[in-house]
C-alpha cells in the first residue's frame, strides 16, 4: 500500500555495448505512476471496508523520460527530448511541447515506436504534466538550420551556447558532412594552391567562401554556373568547393524534387547550396526554383550563394 508520498525516486539506465550509463534525467516519477519492469503504471486505490487496496494498471510498455527543454532561438516555440528505452536501446525524439498535451500531437510518434494509443493518451497527458510540475528538467536553447539566426553564426564546428537540430535525415546528412580533416595550412598547399592556376575552380571555391559574406555585406545572394561538355573537371571544382566547409556530401544532384532543394537551401541558409548535373533535371525545374532562391521571394535573413555545374546546351538560371 502506497504511504501517500507524491513521488517515487526511480533510476533508469541505458545499456548499449555491456556498458551501463546512468540518466541525468527524470529523477522523480510522480504520483500515482511507478515503474515496473521497465514499463509504466498507473496506481489506483480502491477502500474495500476497512482496508486500502492498491491496484497497478499498465499505462505504457516502456517509461519515457523528457532529457532536456529546449527553447527555439528565432521563435516562440519549446521542444523536449523525449526518451524511452526498447530492449536496451535508447530512443530519442525531438517533440514540440504540444506534442506532451494533445492527442492529436502526440499519436504520430507511434510511428517512431513510442507506446502511445488511443487508450493511453490522456494518462501520458496527465504524466507528462506531472513530470514536468515535479521535476527541474535541464534546460538549453536550439535553432534547427544553419547560417546566421537571430543570435549569431550556427556552424555545427562552432562552439556555442545553443544546439543545430535538423529536422529530418535529409537535413542529418548535411549536418554531418560539415567536418574538419586535416590542417588550413594543409588545405591551403594542397587545395588552393593547385586550382589558383585554374581560374573556373578558384572562382567555385571563393565563391563558396563568400556565401557566408552576404550576410554582412548585405547583399543579395547569387548564383554561380559552370556550364561545359563532360570530363572538363566541373565535379571536380565542386568537390573542391565543399571542401572549403566539409566533405563530398555536400554537394547535391539536380535530380530532385523542387521542394527538396528549397528544404535544403534552407536548412543551409549562409551556406553555399551545391548542384552538379544539370541534364538530370527538366527544364521546368529551373524556372521554378531559381527565383525564390535569389531573388524577391527570399526571406531576407534566407541568403545563400548556389553554386551549380551545367552540361553545355542545356537551359539553365
Amino acid at each position: 500500500m502506497n504511504k501517500g508520498k507524491n513521488v517515487e525516486p526511480v533510476t533508469i539506465v541505458q545499456t548499449k555495448n555491456a556498458k551501463v550509463d546512468s540518466y541525468s534525467t527524470v529523477e522523480k516519477i510522480p504520483y500515482p505512476y511507478r515503474i515496473k519492469n521497465h514499463a509504466l503504471y498507473r496506481v489506483e486505490m480502491k477502500v474495500k471496508g476497512e482496508t486500502v487496496e492498491e491496484k497497478e494498471i499498465l499505462v505504457a510498455r516502456h517509461v519515457p523520460t523528457l532529457k532536456r527543454e529546449l527553447h527555439h532561438v528565432e521563435r516562440s516555440q519549446v521542444y523536449y527530448e523525449l526518451t524511452w528505452q526498447d530492449r536496451g536501446r535508447c530512443i530519442t525524439e525531438l517533440v514540440p511541447a504540444g506534442a506532451l498535451a494533445t492527442k492529436r500531437e502526440m499519436m504520430p510518434l507511434t510511428d517512431k515506436g513510442f507506446p502511445v494509443n488511443d487508450n493511453n493518451t490522456k494518462q501520458l497527458i496527465d504524466y507528462f504534466d506531472k513530470v514536468l510540475a515535479w521535476n527541474e528538467i535541464q534546460r538549453g536553447h536550439m535553432v534547427d538550420r544553419l547560417g546566421y539566426v537571430k543570435s549569431g553564426l550556427a556552424y555545427p564546428l562552432l562552439a556555442t551556447d545553443y544546439e543545430i537540430i535538423p529536422s529530418d535525415q535529409g537535413e542529418q546528412q548535411i549536418f554531418e558532412a560539415f567536418q574538419v580533416e586535416g590542417t588550413a595550412s594543409g588545405w591551403i598547399e594542397e587545395v588552393l594552391y593547385r586550382v589558383k592556376e585554374h581560374p573556373r575552380a578558384l572562382f567555385f571555391t571563393l565563391a563558396s567562401f563568400a556565401s557566408v559574406l552576404l550576410h554582412d555585406l548585405k547583399i543579395d545572394p547569387f548564383i554561380v554556373e559552370l556550364a561545359g561538355s563532360t570530363s572538363t573537371g566541373k565535379t571536380t571544382a565542386l568537390k573542391v568547393a565543399a571542401s572549403v566547409w566539409g566533405t563530398n556530401q555536400l554537394v547535391n544532384e539536380f535530380n530532385a524534387t523542387k521542394v527538396s532543394v528549397e528544404r535544403k537551401a534552407a536548412f543551409l541558409n549562409s551556406f553555399p547550396l551545391l548542384l552538379d548535373d544539370s541534364r538530370k533535371a527538366m527544364n521546368a525545374f529551373f524556372n521554378l526554383s531559381c527565383t525564390p532562391l535569389v531573388g524577391g521571394d527570399q526571406r531576407e535573413e534566407d541568403l545563400l550563394a548556389v553554386l551549380s555545374v551545367n552540361i553545355h546546351g542545356v537551359t539553365s538560371c
